[in-house]
């Protein structure tokens, strides 16, 4: 399953969020974080399930919040934050 942020979720949500990544996480289904990059450049992307087993299995949402946190830190981050796309072919 993948999040792509393109902003913060509304608040009402966050609590509802986190307490769904920790449930996919704790059943076994890989989940992956995503924030877009500038045009030309790929988004980065953080696999969650090994940095967020244990928390997902004791119910913690603190370093679940704290990943989506330093995600949304990305948004409109600097373009050197981002991997470049490098084009195997020109026009035409």
């Amino acid at each position: 399953m993948s999040f792509i942020l393109a902003g913060p979720p509304p608040s009402g949500l966050n609590r509802a969020l986190y307490h769904y990544v920790a449930s996919l996480i704790a059943d076994g289904v890989h989940v992956m974080l995503a924030v877009p990059g500038p045009p030309g450049f790929y988004p980065a992307v953080m696999v969650l399930n090994d940095r967020l087993r244990e928390a997902a299995r004791t119910r913690d949402h603190a370093p679940i919040e704290a990943v989506f946190a330093e995600a949304l830190a990305l948004i409109g981050a600097p373009a050197e934050r981002f991997r470049p796309v490098a084009f195997q072919h020109g026009p035409g």
